[in-house]
């Protein structure tokens, strides 16, 4: 997540009854990705572990954090969610021996411009 720009979404919508401090953190998102990586193994099935991915690319961004992944701090925007595919396809990619072929996986944006995770669709 980018805690930059959650605050500042916060203070977007809040106003003066922002609370001022993080609602969500990297500190409690890297301990909620570290519990899905272990279920992940525990079950025996692969996990894209999308918080070190997004840390590793806000980290060779020289923009800042979240590398201008997140629509809100959170949500991903197009961006965040071409990192998010990519981050899948190359997991499944792993696992073409098993019946899945990367041939057929496509990513298609075109809602992404019609809704925001911030408001209903």
């Amino acid at each position: 997540m980018d805690e930059a720009l959650r605050l500042q979404f916060q203070k977007d919508k809040y106003g003066a009854n922002a609370i001022g401090r993080l609602d969500r953190t990297n500190e409690h998102t890297a301990k909620y990705a570290a519990v899905a990586k272990r279920v992940a193994a525990t079950a025996g099935v692969p996990c894209v572990d999308l918080f070190a991915l997004t840390t590793l690319i806000s980290a060779n961004d020289s923009v800042g954090s979240g590398g201008g992944l997140f629509e809100d701090g959170i949500h991903f925007n197009a961006a965040g969610q071409r990192v998010v595919f990519e981050g899948l396809k190359a997991c499944l990619e792993s696992m073409e021996g098993r019946g899945l072929h990367s041939s057929t996986f496509q990513l298609n944006l075109s809602r992404l411009g019609h809704t925001s995770p911030c408001s209903p669709v």
